[in-house]
């Protein structure tokens, strides 16, 4: 094993984990959205 490959492996594996942060917090931020949407927005389904 390389120096190379292990650098690879180590940032395949951050950028994995970056993206299931990014997605985990853009599905927070929805939620967030959802709950403090106020009244008067375009979505009146309710």
């Amino acid at each position: 094993m390389t120096k190379e490959n292990v650098g690879g492996t180590i940032t395949q594996d951050i950028i994995l984990k970056l993206l299931q942060l990014n997605y985990c917090s853009h599905i927070l931020l929805m939620q967030i959205t959802e709950i403090f949407r106020p009244a008067n927005s375009s979505k009146m389904d309710y």
